[in-house]
């Protein structure tokens, strides 16, 4: 299974270093050009210390990244950022369903235009249900993910939560 993936699944993956964890989940990671300068560039500008291991993820090929040969235009969407649209448009190129994003707007749209976008949250949902992450693992991740910046209100907290304890 391929999927292609914006800045903040990655960013927040490596933050909790549990990104090389996607290769157990997908053959193939792709990265449209403007995700890579917005993470790794514009990162390593930051010293932002995630870059190092996305950098290696795509030294040794377990993320590829790809110029987007047709650029979509979204005028109704005009709110998606940059990354977004060049993660979506590769979708769009490639005949690609599968997109990791967690932006609410580009997620809604990812749905509207019938591709199968997945939140980070969810990625790590999906590791436990695949045995890859324990449900100890799983919730120290939700944990860590809100340490480093990510929101997810209460609800969804306990959603994921209540979720997680079926699968364990």
């Amino acid at each position: 299974m391929i999927t292609i993936s914006n800045s903040s699944p990655m960013i927040y993956l490596a933050k909790i270093n549990k990104l090389r964890l996607l290769k157990k989940v997908y053959d193939k990671i792709i990265i449209p050009k403007e995700v890579y300068r917005e993470v790794v560039e514009e990162g390593r500008r930051l010293s932002q210390k995630e870059v190092v291991l996305i950098e290696e993820m795509i030294d040794d090929g377990l993320i590829s990244v790809e110029q987007v040969k047709s650029l979509k235009k979204f005028e109704q969407f005009s709110q998606l950022h940059q990354g977004e649209v060049h993660a979506i448009s590769l979708c769009l190129n490639l005949k690609e369903r599968n997109i990791l994003i967690d932006d609410k707007e580009a997620y809604n749209f990812c749905k509207l235009i019938d591709l199968k976008p997945m939140r980070t949250s969810a990625i790590l949902l999906r590791l436990l249900r695949e045995k890859i992450i324990s449900f100890k693992e799983f919730k120290e991740s939700l944990k860590d993910l809100s340490k480093e910046g990510y929101f997810i209100d209460i609800n969804t907290f306990e959603y994921l939560l209540s979720e997680a304890k079926r699968y364990s």
